[in-house]
């Protein structure tokens, strides 16, 4: 069974925490919550999950707005189960990365920041996206062990 990405993860979950959402309200969302998506991306995951009859659209003016429907409801509601622990650990990550106290170093944020974007794209279907997830994966235990390094002195 292949993974489901972390976009459409993630606008199943803000639709059923918010009832109903346009693209752009979605779009807000990602950018307030310090996550990069573009709306290339979102929309078509919007046109996928409509048609694979998780969400529903209607018309209102010039805007297009999204409702989840009962079989969307049952995905998050499986998918969500054990989301506790994940959006603790994701909290933790978000702080430690945002930190403005001068404890993390630039450099080890820049790298963790990036091994995150990179694992949150990642196809893991998709032999290239995995070596490049490796190869980010890689920086950041070179950049940890340079810390501890300089910890060490």
């Amino acid at each position: 069974m292949p993974q489901t990405p972390l976009i459409r993860h993630s606008i199943l979950k803000y639709i059923s925490m918010v009832s109903e959402m346009t693209g752009y309200d979605f779009l807000r969302y990602c950018a307030k919550n310090g996550m990069t998506v573009s709306p290339g991306s979102v929309y078509p995951h919007l046109k996928s999950l409509e048609a694979e009859g998780y969400v529903v659209s209607s018309q209102n003016g010039r805007k297009k707005i999204y409702r989840l429907l009962p079989d969307g409801q049952d995905w998050v509601n499986r998918h969500m189960a054990g989301d506790l622990d994940t959006e603790k650990a994701l909290g933790i990550f978000q702080m430690t990365v945002s930190c403005q106290c001068g404890e993390v170093p630039k450099a080890l944020c820049h790298t963790l920041r990036s091994f995150l974007l990179c694992l949150g794209k990642t196809d893991w279907h998709n032999t290239k996206q995995l070596d490049a997830l490796l190869d980010t994966a890689k920086s950041l235990e070179n950049e940890i062990q340079l810390y501890i390094q300089n910890q060490e002195g």
